[in-house]
């Protein structure tokens, strides 16, 4: 009489692995990943919804501030005080201090006061000087980039002043103009913020002896909300 032999494994079944991880397809992988994300999203969209980011802090009221930096008169020292082989240095240390009032977290009002330096035209022994000055009011319009990190651009109206050497023989100039720039702010804490920025006055002078002289400033600078 025959019995059946039974649990006899062949030799080669023996020898085969279990499967493992990392065993299994790379695409059977990917994508029960890919499910797994997709779930994860509806439970994300929940938990805002019962737990909801805190909302950012209101940013409003009087400030004021000051920066130091470089100015530029971009088009060059004025033909009055140049010629004959003359050295023309358009670059000077440059400062500002203004007062601005911040409606909301996007939109502030500025008046500025901006010392613009000198352009010096220098030689035969003897150095001429334009001494510049300029008054501004500005619309600021700015964008949150990252965490507290804002993005500004400004437009605005200026008076400026030129103002000659007294051995060049020529007369002070004022004239009123536009002005625009760009920079970033970042507010350290709910007081204090730095900021760098560029801005322009076009046409500054603008007659037959000073021209119409482009100024440029950069600079660095303070925010102290009040």
């Amino acid at each position: 009489m025959r019995y059946p032999v039974r649990g006899i494994v062949h030799p080669d079944q023996a020898r085969q692995p279990a499967p493992t991880f990392a065993s299994v397809p790379t695409a059977t992988m990917k994508k029960k990943l890919l499910l797994a994300l997709f779930a994860l999203v509806p439970l994300a969209a929940a938990a805002q919804a019962v737990f909801p980011p805190a909302p950012p802090p209101e940013i409003n009221g009087p400030y004021l501030g000051a920066s130091v930096g470089l100015s530029s008169n971009r088009s060059g020292c004025p033909e009055a005080i140049t010629g004959g082989g003359r050295e023309c240095d358009t670059s000077d240390p440059a400062f500002s201090v203004f007062a601005g009032y911040q409606l909301n977290r996007h939109f502030a009002a500025e008046l500025a006061y901006h010392e613009l330096g000198k352009v010096r035209s220098s030689g035969f022994g003897n150095t001429f000087t334009v001494h510049a000055q300029a008054f501004d009011a500005s619309a600021l319009a700015r964008i949150e980039t990252l965490e507290r990190l804002f993005a500004y651009g400004r437009f605005g109206v200026y008076g400026a002043n030129l103002q000659p050497s007294d051995n060049t023989g020529l007369r002070s100039k004022t004239n009123y103009g536009f002005t625009y720039g760009v920079g970033l702010q970042w507010d350290l804490q709910a007081r204090w913020g730095v900021r760098a920025e560029w801005q322009r006055w076009r046409n500054v002078g603008k007659d037959s002896v000073f021209r119409a002289a482009t100024y440029d400033m950069l600079a660095l600078g303070f925010v102290f909300r009040l």
